[in-house]
């Protein structure tokens, strides 16, 4: 059988892609299935991945069902909190030492510059850390109740709980939603976007190293509607949270409505920044381009609209074209700002977006350049693009699809205005202010119905939670410690 990675890559890597990860051990799926493997820097095809369904879920839980219980020696339900909290911070500990291969494999198949791919890794590490140091800090409650009575509670883990992960940002969210269901007690079946798995398969290697007892983690790659739908549907699984786009969350929760499946949503949404004309534009504008190349736009919390006081709105578009101007796109593996898109067809979306600007009613301002690296390479490229409306009365409603590095800059003349364009905005998740008024801060904050403020920075979605501190995505309007388990109360009569 030929291989099934480039040597000079597969000799790299302790597993082979094209296996499935359950139960500690990498095995072929049912029927020899793969899918093919392509880097977006170059349009090769690395090699193959497990095309997994409906059998390799099914073993998953049975072998996390192995994994949770009492009587099985050594298994994750025997590990007491602080055992587990130990477990997570080797992880930590071993993710920290292979940062830099990490980052390569996100490179490889996600096309994250290099440097993008160790913040990433970093913040893996950090929110596991987080976890572990929130295990020990954790505890139930006891009460009195009637005389003669004690009332207790304490939260005890869901089970198995099923994660479906992105195109961008698979190691962040494997920090946040992985670290907070282990934490917890669960056992875990990781469904990776098929785009997008090495670093998956990876952390999962690196998992089972730390001595996470097998079957607690199970890695499962395949294609949305073959094993994402047998996940939904599998009774064994406890609860599923699934992050993508709009169409994505949608389909799976109607899956998940007809199966009576509890579900968490991570849903791609937009996050405006409001400029205003006391803000402090040498600070704002790198972060307002920063944000547009983060990921190549293709991040779950897209800040594809800035809307900018008239005042202020011509001094910003043209401090922003002129960084967009030195913006540069490249190989992954070139760390340049930029890489490619995740994949041909989303970048054919983002480029007729751009082609089709102007029938939309807006300018093209300025666009990066596509680095001489790529010359030659069949690379997903986009130049990040920065529009602006032609006209003072310019009005539509800002789509978070197609994921791209594009922003539009559009004028506004007063808090209610600009509190309208932001609602305008489609599955509005936050915003970003930037003004020094206290007062006008408030006001916004207050009317803006979103579920995160930033103020005077921008509201990076992967930026590391501090060690020591709850990492959680309470941020979506959800606190992961409490959605991955649930509590349990006692009374005690004592006469």
């Amino acid at each position: 059988m030929a291989p099934t990675l480039p040597t000079s890559l597969r000799a790299t890597l302790p597993f082979d892609p094209a296996l499935v990860c359950i139960a500690g051990q990498w095995r072929r799926p049912q029927g020899l299935h793969t899918l093919p493997l392509i880097d977006p820097s170059t349009g090769v095809e690395l090699g193959r991945i497990a095309r997994a369904g409906a059998p390799e879920i099914d073993a998953a839980v049975q072998a996390a069902r192995c994994a949770l219980r009492a009587d099985e020696p050594g298994s994750w339900a025997q590990a007491s909190p602080h055992e587990r909290s130990l477990c997570l911070q080797r992880i930590a500990a071993l993710v920290r030492e292979r940062v830099d291969e990490l980052a390569r494999l996100e490179a490889l198949d996600a096309g994250l510059p290099l440097s993008r791919g160790r913040a990433d890794a970093m913040a893996l590490a950090r929110r596991l850390e987080g976890w572990a140091a929130q295990i020990v800090q954790s505890g139930g409650s006891a009460q009195p109740g009637m005389p003669g009575q004690t009332l207790l509670s304490w939260r005890e883990p869901l089970g198995i709980i099923g994660l479906m992960l992105p195109k961008q940002g698979s190691m962040t969210l494997l920090g946040d939603c992985v670290g907070a269901a282990l934490a917890a007690g669960n056992a875990c079946i990781v469904k990776p976007a098929e785009t997008v798995v090495l670093s998956v398969l990876a952390f999962a290697h690196i998992c089972h190293e730390a001595g996470l007892p097998a079957g607690t983690l199970n890695v499962v790659p395949g294609l949305s509607q073959e094993s994402g739908a047998a996940l939904v549907e599998h009774p064994g699984i406890a609860h599923v949270t699934v992050a993508g786009s709009v169409q994505t969350a949608a389909a799976v929760r109607a899956l998940a409505s007809r199966h009576g499946k509890d579900l968490s949503v991570l849903q791609v949404g937009s996050l405006p920044h409001l400029v205003f004309e006391d803000a402090d534009l040498d600070r704002a504008v790198p972060e307002l381009v920063a944000a547009a190349v983060h990921r190549s736009g293709q991040s779950l919390v897209r800040p594809t609209c800035i809307l900018a006081r008239r005042s202020i709105h011509a001094d910003l578009v043209e401090r922003m074209a002129q960084r967009y101007r030195q913006l540069r796109v490249g190989p992954a593996l070139a760390d340049r700002d930029l890489g490619p898109m995740a994949s041909a067809h989303r970048r054919h979306q983002v480029e007729s977006q751009i082609a089709f600007a102007g029938e939309s009613g807006l300018r093209l301002v300025a666009q990066g350049e596509i680095d001489a690296d790529a010359a030659g390479l069949d690379g997903c490229w986009v130049r990040p693009t920065l529009l602006t409306p032609w006209t003072a009365a310019w009005t539509r409603r800002i789509a978070v699809d197609p994921a791209g590095p594009v922003q539009v800059v559009i004028p506004f003349d007063d808090e209610s205005e600009a509190i309208e364009l932001a609602h305008a905005c489609e599955q509005l998740r936050g915003a970003s202010l930037w003004t020094r008024d206290g007062a006008r801060q408030w006001r916004l904050a207050h009317g803006l119905r979103c579920e995160r403020i930033s103020i005077n920075g921008a509201d990076d979605a992967s930026a590391a939670t501090a060690a020591g501190q709850a990492p959680s995505l309470g941020t979506w309007g959800m606190d992961l410690r409490e959605r991955y388990t649930r509590i349990k109360s006692m009374r005690i009569q004592h006469d």
